[in-house]
């Protein structure tokens, strides 16, 4: 269902997540007498669980390949479990299972803080973890079906820390792992924590996404029968009812056992996680009338918004995003007007969200766009990172880009192309359509030519899904411009036109430069100087031709390709022979 790169963000985007709720420990003081004890921030030990836990999740898998190993090494800031440099498998699988040996710290202070502040972040905690471990069971297209098992057993260790029962039809249970692996939709990831329209976020502002643990039913009014939390069960706890059992946990250094825990702090009964079950006697056998009557008049029944900490994490993530793209952006070589360009788009949208925040009338803005300009020209390229950003934005859902031109849209039969257009539309809903060399739907002259059915079929389109679909049509200037003729509705809806500039001679270089770079390969000095004195030379119709960027990676295979014939003649070729592009490869 996912690539590798949108598993890893997907992971990305829970794991800060989980890195907005351990700042909630840091900033209320929860996480002080750890501190003490370990010496380590709450995100150290966030960092140390995760990879552990993605470690036992692989070696579980029989799956300890460079793709997993990669996957948990650049999930987290640090790689504290050094799982990059990982020699010896074995040892990195014994470093984790001994981390994992150590009570569950993170889950105990969550627990704690919310049965005192009547909050339910252990829930989405435990939900933000299933996400990123069904990230890495994912990658490489792997549909594992020991997964659900794994689950079901992570699930009965940490159980016990999931008890805060509300209502019981959407628990954190058996059946609400059941229904998550189902749903298989790992795309919502941390936006799931908000989305009111989905299963798992179905309550808004005070409301949002608390797990509402079961009660199973009561057997003759004495214990709770066949729960899948068993409150007096202190094994469910891992007997790891004082944070002060430091035995085992991990020290400022290293996995070693904390021995020289100062035990005279587990006096200290107000910061104990043995009040995690908020009960007056938790080992003892609980009266099943009282309780249920407890929790109905319970004040968990009134949900809060923890200061709306989910919707700060979202920010964050969108924010952190936006940064990434508009970084990716800033980094292409050339196109400095297009930047501009876009820049300014989002900047306006940023304002007519502000101004929607502050209850002012809305600018109706159309965010379909004319891209014109030569071949090779990093049309594309911004059309792609143009659906990322306006997903960030909030403008569109998914923020794809489905590629067509045409031979796409056009059928050689009457009533078709409606169909074949509806159908390309479909799949770009959510994001961006991309229309390459739109030009050429307009009629041929021909009585058989179905370009113009194509074009008033894509209008209607745009207006009906205006909320949830951009086009953005591409080619040559001039040619655009008749395009836009053909149709009284287009117009109207591409009031957005960005020209793409012929790249110069030195941006040609730069950009072989850095195909070069992600090939592992290096230009000698009098390679860059043929390459730029060919390009300096050729004749405005050589130019044209030639492609900008298009013409630059033709260039370039061609070059490798010499290179190749080259190098194979050596004798025992090295490094460097292997890496170097000369002037003789040109």
């Amino acid at each position: 269902m996912y690539t590798n790169k949108q598993l890893k963000q997907i992971a990305g985007d829970n794991y800060k997540v989980l890195e907005s709720f351990c700042s909630y420990l840091e900033d209320e003081g929860y996480w002080s007498k750890a501190q003490y004890i370990l010496n380590r921030s709450s995100f150290d030990i966030l960092e140390l669980y995760v990879q552990a836990l993605l470690v036992n999740v692989a070696s579980y898998l029989h799956r300890m390949n460079q793709n997993e190993l990669d996957f948990i090494a650049e999930l987290t800031p640090n790689d504290l479990l050094e799982v990059k440099n990982a020699s010896n498998l074995q040892e990195l699988k014994e470093r984790a299972d001994k981390f994992l040996s150590t009570p569950p710290i993170l889950f105990q202070l969550f627990s704690l803080r919310d049965i005192e502040k009547n909050k339910g972040l252990t829930g989405l905690f435990f939900d933000a973890l299933i996400n990123i471990i069904l990230c890495l069971s994912y990658l490489d297209a792997h549909k594992e079906m020991r997964i659900p098992q794994y689950i079901g057993e992570y699930f009965d260790k940490v159980s016990g820390f999931l008890l805060n029962p509300v209502n019981e039809d959407d628990s954190v249970d058996n059946k609400y792992i059941f229904k998550k692996l189902c749903q298989e939709n790992l795309l919502l990831s941390a936006r799931l924590l908000l989305d009111a329209n989905q299963d798992f976020g179905k309550y808004k502002n005070e409301q949002l996404y608390y797990r509402k643990q079961q009660l199973n039913s009561f057997s003759d009014g004495n214990n709770i029968n066949n729960s899948s939390v068993n409150i007096s069960d202190s094994n469910r706890l891992d007997n790891a009812n004082n944070i002060n059992n430091a035995n085992n946990l991990i020290n400022d250094n290293n996995l070693h056992n904390a021995n020289n825990t100062n035990n005279s702090h587990s006096s200290d009964n107000e910061n104990n996680v043995n009040n995690v079950n908020n009960s007056k006697n938790s080992n003892s056998i609980i009266d099943g009338n009282e309780l249920e009557k407890e929790v109905q008049n319970s004040k968990f029944t009134t949900l809060t918004s923890d200061d709306n900490v989910v919707e700060h994490a979202l920010e964050k993530i969108q924010e952190s995003h936006l940064d990434e793209l508009l970084k990716e952006l800033d980094s292409l070589i050339g196109l400095a007007e297009v930047k501009e360009e876009i820049h300014s788009l989002i900047n306006l949208i940023k304002v007519r969200q502000l101004r929607k925040s502050y209850g002012l009338p809305e600018m109706q803005m159309s965010y379909h766009m004319v891209f014109t300009g030569n071949p090779g020209t990093g049309k594309t390229t911004i059309a792609r990172l143009m659906g990322q950003i306006l997903k960030e934005l909030g403008i569109v859902s998914g923020g794809e880009m489905v590629e067509t031109d045409r031979a796409g849209l056009v059928a050689g039969y009457v009533g078709q192309t409606a169909i074949k257009v509806t159908e390309v539309v479909n799949r770009a809903l959510g994001g961006i359509l991309f229309i390459d060399e739109a030009y050429s739907l307009t009629s041929r002259g021909g009585g058989n030519d179905f370009g113009s059915e194509a074009i008033d079929t894509l209008v209607k389109l745009m207006e009906d899904n205006r909320d949830n679909l951009i086009v953005i049509v591409a080619g040559y200037t001039k040619e655009m411009q008749e395009f836009l003729k053909a149709n009284t509705g287009l117009t109207s809806r591409f009031n957005k036109t960005i020209h793409f500039p012929d790249y110069s001679s030195e941006e040609l270089l730069e950009i072989l430069g850095r195909m070069a770079e992600k090939a592992g390969l290096r230009l000698t000095e009098d390679l860059k100087e043929k390459v730029l004195f060919k390009l300096e030379t050729m004749t405005s119709k050589e130019h044209s031709e030639f492609g900008n960027a298009r013409g630059i990676r033709n260039l370039f295979e061609t070059m490798v390709v010499n290179q190749a014939n080259r190098v194979v003649k050596l004798e025992n070729p090295g490094l460097e022979e292997l890496t170097l592009i000369i002037g003789e490869d040109f």
